[in-house]
């Protein structure tokens, strides 16, 4: 019975179309219809004026690049894309208003669910959408074929007489009993959240739990994001963590760097080839005509921060040489094995399992140099999600022997810490008795500050070269496995997924300052040199 009055409803709507009388048109709006509807690109250009009104239409590579991406979803061979772009590029205009109205001249009965992290910002871009449609040029090439259902035409959701619709919704809100055949979140992330682990992992959750499963059809429902970077706790970073079979990912920084050049799939413009970023010169603009060298500039004084500037601009969570803590600050330890340490420290980041978050531990070793100088270098580390359990016995296994990192292969033999650090808080609090009971001996460490303050704080003890980490033998071209982790998460900080890494290190740091084992170069003359010695194999 549900069946037959479906299609009753659709065969009404089939006859309601079919006796409107088409207007009748030039040669020139002809020919203008038959490109618009072979091409998202052209129907771009000549719907700019009725969506932008008076902004002139400029032209630009990256346009058509991504109106072809498009294509290729509306047309079910790409089932998942995902768009980084900076901020005023065209990516919601393109995406969420112009690409959904030309869905419907392929296919009115197209269902589109369009989500972004406030309502609001949904909602502006449906009716932009809906004026569009209404528009007088769209109205006299398409409005025969593309008609609304009167009663079913509001801000959030306007359905056409074949069944289809463009529906708003939020990132972690409801969408019972609603569907689509193309799911699309635009700016998942609001900006100002970027650094809370709670709202993040919301919205990763409600992509995840809700707005996957409201495809019409698992096989063939498509689903497009759309971002700037924010961090890497976004959703970009979220969704590209997940490794999807066939994900197509279009990255499009704003200043081209040669050593991320974007390479996706064949498009039309390309066919038979992949589509790769055409720029040639480093730095390179995308879009010199709109967004000028000076433009940036004021651009760039305005974001200030080094981390919004690499996600918002570049589409990388964190600048390319580190912002707090760069890369070039580490000094690479040469040698087969570590220096003969004084003094080793264990410095444990503990959390609570529940919110998902990592729980870490980094070991360090004081060393002197030749001309007496205490050091500090990285003897090993681990990180992981587990269970309270799992993290006590980690804990007693890693004061036995601290390279004993590997959950699944425990190590024979001793490399003991002569302190082990814990933060005094939530599953710290606990770890640091039951340690205690097993006689182990745990030194508190009760933060002061943000973290942002500490590692500000600690940050001149690795610009200055105090701070080692071991390269990777024979040809010490590369870090250590774990090495290489460190140095890429104190790089991130702090718009990395997770900061436990980095927490753990200038816990350790600041206790070596504030203790007198390591000092900032500056802070008193040099001894004499003392004979040089080689590393114990």
């Amino acid at each position: 019975m549900k069946y037959n009055a479906i299609k009753t409803l659709q065969n009404k709507f089939s006859l309601e179309r079919h006796t409107f009388i088409p207007a009748t048109l030039t040669e020139e709006e002809e020919r203008i219809k038959k490109e618009c509807e072979n091409d998202l690109h052209t129907f771009a250009r000549h719907a700019w004026k009725w969506v932008e009104g008076g902004r002139e239409f400029r032209d630009n590579w990256h346009i058509q690049v991504i109106a072809e991406h498009l294509e290729l979803i509306q047309a079910k061979i790409i089932r998942n894309l995902l768009i980084n772009q900076p901020p005023r590029t065209m990516k919601s205009t393109l995406c969420a208003v112009i690409f959904p109205v030309w869905c419907f001249i392929k296919n009115p009965s197209t269902q589109m669910v369009f989500a972004s992290h406030k309502l609001e910002v949904a909602t502006k871009d449906s009716v932009r959408c809906r004026r569009l449609i209404l528009s007088p040029w769209f109205q006299k090439l398409w409005g025969y074929h593309v008609k609304l259902v009167k009663d079913s035409n509001t801000k959030i959701r306007f359905n056409t007489t074949q069944l289809g619709y463009r529906l708003c919704a939020t990132v972690s809100g409801g969408l019972s009993g609603e569907g689509g055949d193309i799911l699309v979140v635009d700016d998942g992330n609001d900006a100002r959240d970027i650094y809370s682990v709670i709202k993040n992992q919301r919205a990763r959750e409600w992509r995840d739990q809700v707005f996957s499963t409201r495809g019409n059809s698992a096989a063939e429902t498509a689903r497009i994001d759309i971002q700037q970077r924010l961090s890497m706790m976004d959703l970009t970073q979220h969704i590209l963590d997940k490794e999807i079979p066939g994900l197509v990912h279009l990255c499009l920084p704003m200043e081209f760097e040669s050593h991320n050049r974007c390479t996706t799939v064949p498009i039309k413009s390309t066919y038979p080839e992949p589509w790769s970023d055409p720029r040639k010169t480093e730095g390179e603009l995308l879009w010199p005509t709109f967004v000028t060298p000076e433009a940036l500039e004021t651009i760039k004084r305005d974001l200030g921060s080094p981390y919004l500037i690499a996600g918002q601009l570049q589409q990388r969570p964190a600048p390319a040489e580190g912002g707090i803590f760069k890369k070039q600050y580490w000094k690479w330890w040469t040698e087969e094995s570590p220096p003969p340490c004084k003094f080793v420290l264990q410095s444990w980041d503990t959390a609570l399992s529940e919110l998902g978050a990592f729980s870490a531990c980094t070991t360090w070793g004081i060393f002197e140099d030749e001309y007496g100088v205490e050091h500090v270098i990285l003897l090993d580390l681990w990180r992981g999600r587990v269970q309270y359990p799992e993290l006590r016995s980690m804990a007693q296994r890693m004061y036995k022997n601290y390279h004993d990192t590997d959950l699944e292969n425990p190590l024979i033999g001793e490399c003991k810490p002569d302190m082990v650090l814990v933060e005094a808080k939530a599953n710290g609090l606990s770890l640091i008795q039951d340690l205690s009971r097993a006689g182990i001996m745990v030194t508190r460490f009760n933060p002061k500050g943000s973290k942002m303050e500490r590692a500000q704080i600690v940050s001149p003890i690795l610009e200055c070269g105090r701070v080692w980490v071991p390269a990777r033998p024979p040809a010490y071209t590369q870090l250590r496995g774990y090495a290489k982790t460190m140095v890429d998460m104190a790089a991130l900080f702090p718009s990395s997924e997770s900061n436990d890494l980095v927490d753990s290190m200038t816990q350790a740091l600041k206790r070596l300052l504030d203790s007198g084992w390591i000092k900032h170069k500056t802070d008193y003359e040099p001894p004499p040199k003392r004979p040089s010695y080689r590393s114990k194999n």
